[in-house]
């Protein structure tokens, strides 16, 4: 939205007087009161929801020790982040909120701080309770509101420092230029930044909330049927689905079959399939295993023991269907390697892939579903950023507004996985990662260290479990000389053992081929070929003309007609090195007609072409010259009787 220029980072300085103060709240629209401490020293002050002039003057007089000034939050609803790592809690209310109105935030005893919000719709306070990972109960998050107050000026009891804003404050800001919330907004948000903090930074719900799950032991009839009637009807999805796939788990149903319970609950609902139920619906199998973690085995009922043994029902129960997201090829919550030798186009379909998922636009007849895709450029990022500035162009799409995220450098997987997951989850999930590459993200010191592999395999594997199960795929190198009929990644059995595929990238003179290898986790899939184009862009020129390739794919009658072009070629060449054994690949490729773009003879093209008649055994070179084979010498024979 648009704001008045006046500097965001600026801690504003509260004013010289509390009258002063009050009275600008006054003007602003707020509900001022005189405060002593923490507290107001008016009877009934909760009523106070008009004042004038007189009685705010009057004030100063009647109640001298009241130093510092308050507001009602009755129609200014506060975010009051009680925790000491509030960090996560603000940032989660700027992205619901910023585009609204200006995000005004109060520090008294840092870090812990406060957020204005305004509504025209009176609610009572929201409360959400949190275990700190160090066992402190008293940490909460709350949305003070009807009957509540909040200190905006003068001096924190505590600190003995001056309360300071960040981003504007209310003697400055309109009330109505706050975002606006609703209570069902406001419920929303304190349980999902109760999830965050749970889910993201090692805290815990209070052990009351555990226990009365534990009592109920997901048999409370009266409970179960209000969740699956809330979830049915589109209600608070987010509390409801994590409230009844913890009833699920207590009761002892697997969590593949709670997925799919749930997932079978949600497609059932008369709720709208717009983002927010999406979103929900992509969820379920976090909030199940997060039901997992925090109910575990305390939710088992009594008595009953565990046990390993498990009917066929139960082994059957917990199975998750294949989730495709580039149809045949790759699914997601897999992980695959792509595997080709330098120069054969690995990252150029890569990036194609990420352009395609974010797009949902078809790989030839394939379908794709669309998604939000992460891409680790850790190989050569300056090279990643040019071939997605010029596949932009290639494929016209706004690289400004795509869903596609990045992360650029090299940097440890191990080190950064709880950051990653934590923006991943505050974006909503990701649905595909390209990783560029193994070898730049690998953490051990050995690469033929089958342990290492296995172990730097299965951490690109965690990857999977971010929320919403993104598909996951690793560019691989090669070992040194391997040849395109043994394209394995490097690390050997350990690392493929890992990996649920392992695609591979082969090239002739036509096209590139993907296709696979060694292993492949699900049913086979026709070779499928692409075109490496060179394309440059306005941005990327210099003085060298700088060109770009990019990789597009290449439908079966394009295929068949650069074969019949490729073919003709061959004829010709073949027909032209018999009427001049002693022809030089520029004597060639005049002859025949094939000039570069400069204008010079094709010398590459020639070479090219008598290299594939050499591989069909059409010619042989013998100290420097090509002749003619007998079965050359057949096919020029049959050529000249069609």
């Amino acid at each position: 939205m648009l704001q008045p220029a006046r500097d965001q980072n600026e801690i504003f300085a509260v004013a010289p007087t509390p009258t002063a103060l009050r009275l600008k709240l006054l003007a602003n629209g707020y509900a001022p009161l005189p405060i002593e401490g923490k507290r107001p020293p008016l009877k009934d002050w909760q009523k106070k929801t008009a004042t004038n002039v007189a009685e705010i003057e009057f004030w100063e007089k009647v109640y001298p020790l009241a130093t510092n000034t308050g507001m009602l939050t009755q129609f200014t609803p506060t975010l009051d982040i009680d925790i000491t790592n509030p960090e996560a809690v603000e940032a989660l209310a700027r992205e619901r909120f910023e585009e609204r109105g200006f995000v005004l935030v109060r520090t008294g005893q840092a870090p812990k701080r406060a957020i204005l919000l305004r509504t025209d719709t009176p609610f009572k306070k929201i409360t959400g309770t949190v275990v700190a990972p160090k066992g402190d109960t008293d940490q909460k998050i709350e949305l003070l509101a009807t009957g509540q107050q909040v200190v905006v000026f003068g001096t924190h009891p505590k600190t003995g420092k001056s309360y300071s804003w960040f981003g504007g404050d209310p003697s400055a800001i309109k009330h109505e230029e706050l975002p606006y919330i609703s209570e069902d907004e406001a419920k929303h948000f304190v349980a999902d930044a109760v999830a965050l903090l749970v889910q993201g930074f090692s805290y815990q719900l209070p052990p009351a909330r555990l226990k009365e799950t534990e009592q109920a032991n997901g048999h409370d009839p009266a409970s179960w049927g209000g969740l699956v009637d809330s979830v049915a009807q589109g209600r608070q999805l987010h509390d409801s689905l994590r409230d009844l796939a913890g009833k699920l788990i207590a009761s002892g149903m697997d969590d593949g079959a709670a997925v799919n319970f749930l997932r079978a609950l949600m497609e059932g609902s008369n709720a709208p399939r717009d983002d927010r139920w999406q979103a929900r619906y992509d969820d379920i199998p976090r909030a199940v295993a997060t039901a997992r973690e925090k109910i575990g085995e305390r939710a088992r009922q009594p008595g009953l023991p565990n046990r390993l043994l498990q009917s066929s029902a139960q082994f059957t129960g917990s199975f998750v269907p294949p989730d495709p997201l580039i149809s045949g090829i790759l699914q997601r919550r897999f992980i695959y390697a792509l595997t080709g030798h330098t120069g054969r186009g690995k990252t150029a379909i890569a990036l194609l892939f990420a352009a395609l998922v974010a797009l949902g636009r078809r790989l030839g007849d394939l379908d794709v579903e669309k998604g939000r895709v992460l891409i680790l450029a850790g190989e050569n990022p300056t090279d990643a950023k040019m071939r997605w500035i010029a596949l932009s162009q290639q494929m016209q799409f706004d690289r400004n507004e795509i869903d596609v995220r990045w992360i650029e450098g090299v940097f440890k997987v191990s080190e950064a996985f709880e950051q990653i997951r934590r923006e991943v989850e505050e974006l909503g999930g990701v649905d595909f990662i390209i990783i560029d590459s193994s070898a730049a993200f690998f953490e051990g010191d050995d690469e033929n260290n089958n342990k290492q592999q296995a172990v730097h395999a299965k951490r690109l594997r965690d990857l999977t479990h971010l929320p919403s199960g993104p598909c996951v795929l690793v560019l691989c190198h090669p070992p040194k000389n391997a040849g395109d009929d043994n394209l394995q990644p490097r690390g050997g059995g350990s690392y493929v053992a890992e990996m649920d595929g392992n695609l591979t990238v082969t090239r002739d003179d036509m096209a590139i081929e993907l296709h696979w290898q060694t292993k492949l986790r699900g049913p086979d899939f026709a070779p499928v070929n692409f075109l490496l184009r060179s394309v440059t862009h306005e941005e990327l020129k210099d003085t060298k003309g700088r060109l770009i390739i990019v990789a597009e794919h290449l439908s079966d009658t394009a295929q068949e007609e650069m074969t019949k072009a490729s073919r003709c070629d061959e004829d010709l060449a073949l027909q032209a090195l018999a009427n001049n054994p002693r022809a030089s690949f520029a004597d060639l490729a005049a002859g025949l007609g094939w000039h570069a773009k400069n204008g010079k003879p094709n010398r590459s093209k020639a070479q090219r072409t008598l290299g594939r008649l050499q591989r069909d055994k059409l010619i042989n070179k013998d100290r420097g010259r090509y002749e003619i084979t007998e079965k050359g010498r057949k096919v020029l024979k049959q050529r000249g009787t069609d």
